[in-house]
């Protein structure tokens, strides 16, 4: 390969590397935003009753996204970190749209807590046992879990590789080495194109 068309992709390279940081970052920030927004639209106890939901659901937080101190590019690393901050970008994004979920949980939280509430009084009136009102409380907090976690994962990988591809073509991304979208998600999207055409 000749020095000018080397130099020309490493600069392209570089500059998707760019790009998909900051998509990372301006994601983290989305999702600490969302954060912030549920934690201002309720009451400790509720927030608290909503995160312990999330842990309930089996929700796990992604690892550290990185910062744009982090990346340290030289000729072998360009590529590997493309994929990096590719895989970093949809995890974020996909924790985005997750995160909006939970703000539609505020009531679900609210509820948990006066029957949390309402369940301590019942016991200081010694109208049911400890174990009585845990038991009530735990089996109605693992059935909002148990839906919080099946909106969670009603997250569609294909839905949250679809909105970065369309963001990437909006603005005219240079993505000839990004990695390409997983062959599961391949195969389903196969399949769905078969069974539509037997639908004819």
């Amino acid at each position: 390969m000749n020095r000018p068309r080397r130099e020309n992709l490493t600069a392209k390279r570089c500059g998707r590397i760019e790009e998909l940081l900051q998509d990372a970052l301006d994601l983290r920030t989305s999702c600490t935003n969302t954060i912030h927004v549920l934690r201002s639209q309720c009451s400790d106890e509720i927030f608290h009753t909503i995160m312990n939901l999330l842990v309930t659901a089996g929700f796990q937080q992604p690892g550290v996204i990185m910062s744009r101190h982090d990346v340290l590019l030289n000729e072998g690393r360009i590529r590997r970190a493309i994929e990096e901050l590719h895989e970093f970008r949809y995890v974020v994004k996909k924790r985005e749209e997750q995160f909006k979920i939970l703000l539609r949980y505020i009531p679900e939280g609210r509820r948990l807590v006066q029957l949390k509430t309402l369940l301590q009084e019942q016991l200081e009136k010694s109208k049911i046992t400890e174990a009585r009102s845990i038991f009530m409380y735990n089996k109605e907090h693992e059935k909002v879990a148990l839906e919080l976690g099946e909106l969670l994962e009603d997250v569609h990988d294909r839905y949250v590789f679809n909105t970065l591809a369309t963001l990437d073509r909006q603005r005219g991304s240079w993505t000839d080495v990004d990695p390409k979208i997983p062959s599961d998600l391949e195969e389903a999207k196969d399949a769905t194109e078969q069974e539509q055409l037997e639908a004819l």
